[in-house]
């Protein structure tokens, strides 16, 4: 199992101390500059999920870019969120039709969430379906096919087979 970010452990040891001798206001008070850079991060990644909505890709990239390297700086590489960056961006990247850009980004997404998540976790099923996507626009059925029945299946089981 790999160790805590550095960081992240200091702000837990932070909130544990506090919380021991602190009144709760000044607890809450202590924990916006650590905090600060979450808040920063999560404005980011709702400015690229506007852009991208509003279909302004190249706008959007830069940014989702920024996202996955404060996010992956802050909360280690292996952290969900992380996953998810990754996969918003390898999404830019397949809108854009630069597969060979979002094929790497989708695959170490699946790899973080299932091991984070586990394998059964509806974030896998999303991102299994997103590869095959990518993999289908290639031509790459043969490989896409197993992907699309793992997404189905763990979606299946998570949502029940009527679920749309």
């Amino acid at each position: 199992m790999s160790s805590m970010n550095p960081k992240l452990s200091f702000v837990c040891g932070l909130c544990l101390a506090f919380f021991l001798v602190a009144p709760l206001p000044l607890i809450a008070q202590s924990l916006r500059p650590a905090l600060a850079p979450l808040q920063e991060i999560e404005r980011l990644a709702a400015q690229v999920t506007a852009l991208v909505s509003s279909s302004k890709l190249t706008e959007a990239l830069p940014l989702a870019q920024q996202v996955v390297l404060l996010r992956e700086g802050l909360l280690g590489s292996e952290h969900p969120q992380v996953a998810a960056s990754l996969n918003e961006l390898a999404l830019i990247y397949l809108r854009q039709g630069e597969f060979t850009q979002a094929e790497p980004l989708f695959q170490r997404s699946l790899k973080i969430r299932e091991q984070a998540l586990g394998p059964e976790h509806p974030d896998v099923a999303r991102t299994l379906s997103n590869l095959a996507t990518l993999y289908t626009h290639h031509g790459r059925y043969i490989e896409a096919e197993p992907l699309l029945r793992r997404s189905l299946t763990v979606l299946e089981r998570n949502f029940g087979p009527d679920h749309h």
